[in-house]
């Protein structure tokens, strides 16, 4: 058995040691979270199988814009891919502890990268499937793009995949040999360039001259000015995927193909050259000895920015998030997707005149996907609380005060991460020009929405913490009850976002969908409450 069939049989012994316990409750909670997001898959299929036939209906003008929206949707699949891959292959590369034992086996180094990178690609490609087939599938359904064009497909899922999670790599090793742990200043860089990032990726997929496509009165007018959106660029990799996809086989497909072996080659020859060193700079700690602080750090005191117990361990909270590294980036990068949809909002106002009956549609979307973004947030941030405790169980545990005042101190660090939901959801409903009533609606259920998810991923965190892997918080994210949080977060947010598309339709008003959806979530949250109560005295630690 080679190296590369005894690592890729472990992966699968874990995997079936996953399922070796509590099997018909992982069973139910895959399949309610296969059943959550079939909802979702099915949700953006209707949306664009509505959007291509609309479009088809428009001859030579239908086609161009299909093409210009399936490029668009490309270039954001491959950026958020990279981001993706790049968080993934942090843990698979270097916060990974099966790592730290792989690296003692005579296995050459670059070969473990190299699987490590298959296996962080395997992880996180199924993000690109599920958004763009439904995006396929409604193109052919609506055009007619020839008898090959699932294996144009295919071929175009395989290169996207291969080229951003490849480059995400390259980056991730970069990053970490360059920087090892990011300093405060490094995290408001990242935070800057991601801002500034996303504002340009906006003004790049919509420029002022994409909006006067609407005025065009013929056919060379439209071309001519379609043809000058940077977006549609010869040289842009994702415009030779859709040209692949759109026109069929073409040298812009030797070009992306080439494209992505030439991105794979450097990302082998990276890892071969940097990964090691890299590897051991991220495993560094910064050690102070003697009287001398030769990085010039001034010791201060622990602020006082709440009062009592429970506003002191809410403090530490948050400071653990500010001062950790990964966390801050993970925070920017969704600051990030947040940004790029919000300038999307400002486009719906558009359909009012081209397709009006798709605006509830396209409102309530727009609620599920910001909630979506924060759930995503207390995924990784919320609902982990209480199994990383277990690293300092002897002292959080022996404090002079009661578990409940220490859950009471976590629901509050959820509910102070949805904050920035009021003004978010304020600016949303003014982007989208949402009437009054219907404005008020979509503030108080992306609020309840979003706080309610947050506790969600807290209480079913509390009930079945995972301490086994309190270290890796990914894995905790992705345990059993993880699954389970994941796909009740998911239930709620639909719920919000079909009670929120009766108050756009008019079929109901603002207050009957406000009072409905809290009472549900006082329900779930009073139900998964009294359970995480009564599982905080009985942790076998």
């Amino acid at each position: 058995m080679s190296q590369a069939q005894a690592l890729l049989r472990l992966d699968f012994l874990r995997i079936r040691n996953w399922f070796g316990s509590f099997v018909a409750t992982k069973i139910i909670v895959f399949l309610g979270f296969a059943l959550v997001l079939g909802l979702i898959v099915a949700a953006e299929f209707f949306m664009a199988r509505t959007f291509f036939m609309f479009t088809s209906t428009q001859e030579e003008f239908g086609r161009a814009v299909a093409r210009y929206s399936i490029n668009a949707a490309l270039l954001l699949l491959f950026l958020v891919s990279i981001g993706s891959s790049i968080a993934v292959s942090m843990g698979s590369l270097y916060r990974s502890e099966l790592m730290q034992f792989l690296l003692t086996t005579p296995i050459p180094a670059v070969k473990l990268f190299t699987i490590r990178l298959v296996n962080a690609m395997f992880s996180s490609m199924w993000l690109v499937i599920l958004l763009l087939t439904p995006l396929l599938v409604a193109f052919g359904m609506s055009f007619s793009p020839g008898g090959d064009f699932i294996l144009r497909s295919l071929v175009v899922l395989l290169l996207l995949i291969v080229s951003s999670h490849s480059l995400g790599g390259a980056i991730t090793v970069l990053l970490v040999k360059k920087t090892g742990r990011l300093s405060r200043v490094s995290l408001m860089v990242v935070f800057a360039m991601v801002i500034a990032g996303s504002l340009l990726l906006v003004r790049f997929l919509f420029p002022p001259s994409f909006f006067r496509l609407y005025f065009a009165v013929d056919w060379p007018t439209f071309q001519r000015q379609l043809g000058q959106l940077p977006l549609l660029a010869s040289s842009l990799p994702t415009n030779w995927l859709a040209l692949t996809i759109t026109d069929g086989w073409s040298m812009a497909t030797l070009a992306a193909a080439l494209g992505s072996a030439i991105v794979l080659g450097t990302t082998l020859y990276i890892g071969k050259r940097l990964f090691l060193e890299s590897w051991k700079k991220a495993q560094e700690g910064r050690f102070l000895a003697g009287k001398q602080n030769p990085h010039g750090i001034v010791s201060s005191g622990y602020p006082s920015v709440f009062k009592g117990a429970a506003g002191v361990l809410l403090t530490n909270e948050l400071l653990a998030v500010m001062r950790s590294p990964a966390e801050a980036t993970y925070a920017a990068f969704l600051t990030g997707l947040t940004i790029v949809l919000l300038f999307m909002m400002r486009s719906v106002p558009a359909l009012q005149n081209a397709a009006p009956a798709l605006l509830p549609a396209v409102y309530s979307l727009s609620l599920a996907g910001v909630s979506y973004l924060f759930m995503t947030l207390a995924v990784r941030l919320v609902y982990p609380l209480i199994a990383k405790e277990k690293r300092s169980v002897w002292f959080i545990f022996s404090l002079p005060v009661k578990r409940e005042t220490l859950l009471l101190s976590k629901a509050a660090f959820a509910l102070v991460l949805t904050l920035p939901s009021i003004p978010l959801a304020l600016i949303a409903g003014l982007f989208m020009q949402l009437t009054s009533g219907v404005l008020a609606a979509y503030i108080c259920l992306l609020v309840i929405s979003t706080a309610t998810v947050s506790l969600i991923q807290l209480l079913l965190g509390t009930i079945a913490p995972n301490f086994s892997e309190s270290r890796n918080l990914d894995a905790v994210s992705t345990s059993g009850s993880g699954l389970a949080a994941i796909a009740l977060s998911l239930a709620y947010i639909s719920l919000s976002g079909f009670a929120f598309f009766k108050v756009a339709i008019g079929e109901t008003t603002a207050l009957v969908s406000v009072v409905t959806m809290t009472m549900l979530s006082l329900v779930w949250l009073g139900l998964l409450s009294m359970l995480s109560r009564r599982a905080l005295h009985r942790y076998n630690l």
